[in-house]
């Protein structure tokens, strides 16, 4: 009798399959509404440097655009930005943070990162280009950064600057772009 007893009590403290299954699914259902958002999390944070180096790449720009340039002869040139670049650095950085290699920038991409007066010190989670077009009241600058910041999701910011009537520079700014897969 005693014995019984001690079954019935160690039974009826054990989980059933079924309330076991029932965890494991409500689990399930969880990790799967968790894990796009914590990895949008991860991407949002992840970027939050792009539009620090391109706004300093923009003042940069302006700055240099605001300056009067001699031509060969030695006579005033019209306003412009300095010249297009390649991608800084050279590598896209997939899921890591990416430093410069040496060599890094090429020369003749060099002496325009530093009329932008901008350069790259730290492992960066984007690369960036620079491209000019147009002199004078047609001058046009677009900085780019693209990178990805988790493996399959590219992501790209984007800054333009223009001449609008005389050498007023507008600006135009647009919002982090997560390329593939779309949010």
């Amino acid at each position: 009798m005693l014995r019984r007893r001690a079954t019935r009590r160690a039974r009826s403290q054990a989980f059933t399959l079924v309330e076991l299954m029932i965890v494991v699914a409500i689990i399930g259902v969880l990790a799967a509404l968790a894990i796009p958002v914590f990895q949008r999390y991860l991407v949002k944070a992840k970027a939050a440097e792009a539009p620090v180096m391109l706004r300093k790449l923009m003042d940069g720009a302006a700055a240099y655009f605001a300056v009067d340039h001699a031509g060969s002869g030695g006579q005033t040139a019209e306003p412009q930005f300095p010249g297009t670049t390649g991608w800084y650095p050279a590598e896209l950085p997939i899921g890591r943070k990416v430093a410069p290699a040496a060599g890094e920038p090429s020369a003749t991409d060099a002496e325009t990162w530093n009329q932008l007066r901008f350069s790259i010190t730290e492992p960066v989670q984007f690369h960036y280009r620079f491209v000019k077009t147009g002199v004078g009241t047609s001058s046009r600058a677009d900085i780019v950064a693209e990178g990805q910041l988790l493996v399959g999701h590219t992501c790209r910011m984007e800054r333009s600057a223009w001449t609008q009537g005389g050498n007023t520079l507008e600006l135009r700014f647009s919002e982090l772009k997560i390329v593939s897969p779309p949010y």
